[in-house]
């Protein structure tokens, strides 16, 4: 019997830029797999 296992993509948003959220979000690209989560930064621009 085959079965089928749903593992769901987790999605990690990281607020704020600078040097600490782009090192943070650089090196959880580097360790996790892409089947594992995606990782993605937000920073306020100009309003």
């Amino acid at each position: 019997m085959l079965a089928l296992e749903e593992v769901a993509l987790r999605r990690i948003l990281i607020i704020g830029g600078g040097y600490a959220g782009f090192y943070t979000a650089w090196k959880l690209e580097k360790k996790l797999r892409t089947d594992e989560a995606s990782v993605r930064s937000s920073t306020r621009g100009p309003t």
